[in-house]
């Protein structure tokens, strides 16, 4: 509701030479061929495009043209959107555009600290400037570029019903351009270079939705403008952005260049149908038309289709008196009369009292609201608590001890359940449910595991130490009346311990597929048998690197 006001207002409020602007992606068109095998239909990639809905005062009438951006690299980034938004500025300049007003949805290339301030840059380059960037909510205040959108879509499949294909971009461009062009249209085939852009910083910025774009930077608000609104300097951004503008390939349909056909002028308002306030003239009327109005409270109409959109766009509705038929305005009377019986009868001091401290409770909470208590709050993330923990645990413990593990939904029922003199010991906040108890389970699990697994490979590593410790002790003591150890015992031992790592290979390896990346360092140090000493490459937390002659 609050974003549908603010897109009136933006078009109440254009004066000559400025415009609202809608962008939005459409949805990505699959490739159609006239005649296509089923093995073709599946796979297939979306061919992408960006619809720019324009409505401008000029010579003090709106109108209306639409730009498409056939993206061949399938862009749909803040990269792909700053260059669209760049060239469009260009274009519109051109006809004589000086202000404008940007709106879209929250899509992640739109509502972002990048896209936000690189429109600053925009206009400071461009010498259009840009008033304000208003973000929609979701499902509503895009409807004109949905309906662009579905336009373009249904004159592709018209033109591979006529026989011919629309496998790429350039195809889909050629459809969109043939035969009769869409009233107001320009069409763009272009190419969004890939860009480095710069990491800026917006605090809040996924809380806030109106942005106002001031000297020497801009203003951000949650809804409406409402309040002064937060400054942020252009001197943290400004110098970090080089644009580059947007490579285009092809183009057709109405252009800036032709002098007619670029605007689509809606009709004046003077010709709609308002009904008098009151219930004769409403039903009575012989001046209704064919097209109306779909707001519930507005009871205008028009000869036009035209005329309907011009004023669905301005929002200047016609309010209608309700209207109710005999049987329910005489069950209103009779409710309203059970009701003055029921005061003037049940004459009950408590319940009076009651109803009056009630009524002035509500009262006074309706003067004492917080200043903006109807705006959308954060979602807090709710920590478990250690008291939590230690009870999930204990339960985990208990099954193993038993044999018979607790499940999650009598883990849960006890938590909810348990008492300590008879006072709870889990205030609602702290319990947690089965789904939450069960993914705690899988956790404790998974570590206990790990440290055995742990544990038995530090006992091995251990004894593989000692043994090599009584094998090396034993070797020095044979060695011939010069000190030197015989050639047999050195091949011996040197045999020994290739097949000793050879072994303790194996088993690292295979202990190391079962557990993945370990956690910390310390963790290291138990895994030292699966090093191959000097012979392979460091090795990695992430993947194992060594050489097939390594593994041999």
């Amino acid at each position: 509701e609050f974003s549908h006001r603010v897109k009136e207002q933006n078009i109440n409020l254009l004066k000559d030479g400025e415009a609202s602007i809608i962008f939005d992606f459409g949805q990505k068109f699959l490739p159609k061929k006239f005649r296509e095998a089923q093995s073709d239909y599946f796979g297939k990639s979306g061919l992408s495009f960006h619809v720019s809905h324009v409505h401008a005062n000029i010579g003090g009438r709106i109108a209306q043209h639409q730009a498409i951006h056939i993206i061949t690299n399938d862009r749909q980034d803040s990269g792909a959107v700053i260059q669209i938004i760049h060239h469009l500025l260009g274009e519109l300049k051109k006809k004589g555009i000086r202000s404008v007003y940007l709106r879209s949805d929250n899509a992640g290339a739109y509502h972002s600290s990048t896209t936000i301030a690189a429109v600053y840059v925009i206009s400071k380059e461009v010498g259009v400037r840009v008033i304000a960037y208003d973000f929609s909510e979701s499902q509503n205040g895009k409807s004109a570029a949905d309906r662009v959108s579905g336009m373009v879509k249904n004159k592709v499949r018209a033109y591979v019903d006529a026989g011919k294909d629309a496998k790429s971009h350039e195809q889909f461009f050629t459809a969109a351009t043939s035969g009769r062009l869409l009233e107001a249209t320009s069409f763009y085939l272009v190419s969004a270079a890939v860009q480095k852009l710069p990491a800026v910083k917006i605090p809040k910025i996924s809380e806030m939705n109106d942005f106002q774009y001031v000297k020497n930077g801009l203003r951000e608000w949650r809804h409406l403008y409402n309040g002064d609104g937060t400054f942020i300097s252009a001197s943290s951004f400004e110098e970090l952005f080089k644009l580059i503008p947007i490579e285009v390939l092809k183009k057709a349909g109405h252009l800036p260049e032709d002098f007619l056909g670029y605007w689509k002028i809606l009709p004046r308002l003077k010709d709609a149908t308002c009904p008098k306030d009151d219930y004769h003239s409403l039903w009575t009327s012989t001046e209704r038309k064919a097209f109306y109005c779909p707001e519930i409270i507005c009871s205008a109409s028009f000869d036009t289709s035209d005329e309907l959109e011009a004023h669905w766009l301005t929002g200047q509705h016609c309010s209608s008196p309700s209207t109710t038929t005999m049987r329910d305005e005489a069950l209103r009377m009779y409710a309203i009369e059970l009701e003055g019986v029921a005061s003037h009868r049940l004459n009950i001091p408590d319940i009076d009292d009651s109803i009056k401290e009630l009524e002035k409770t509500a009262s006074d909470d309706e003067e004492n609201e917080e200043y903006g208590w109807s705006l959308k709050s954060k979602k807090v993330v709710r920590r478990f608590t250690e008291k939590a923990k230690k009870y999930i645990i204990a339960l985990f413990d208990e099954g193993i001890v038993r044999g018979n593990h607790v499940t999650p939904e009598e883990a849960e029922r006890r938590m909810f359940n348990e008492r300590e003199k008879g006072v709870r010991v889990f205030e609602e906040e702290e319990r947690m449910d089965s789904r939450q108890i069960a993914s705690m389970f899988s956790r404790i699990a998974s570590i206990r595991q790990k440290e055995k697994v742990m544990a038995k490979m530090k006992e091995k590593s251990m004894e593989t130490k000692n043994n090599k410790g009584e094998e090396k002790k034993g070797s020095e003591d044979k060695h011939d009346g010069k000190g030197r150890k015989p050639r047999a015992a050195e091949g011996d031992e040197t045999e020994t311990e290739q097949q000793l790592e050879k072994e303790e290979w194996v088993e690292g390896l295979e202990l190391w597929q079962r557990l993945g990346d370990f956690e910390n360092e310390d963790d290291w140090e138990y895994i030292r048998i699966c090093r191959l000493r000097r012979r392979r490459r460091p090795h990695c937390s992430q993947s194992l690197q060594c050489s097939s002659r390594d593994l041999r």
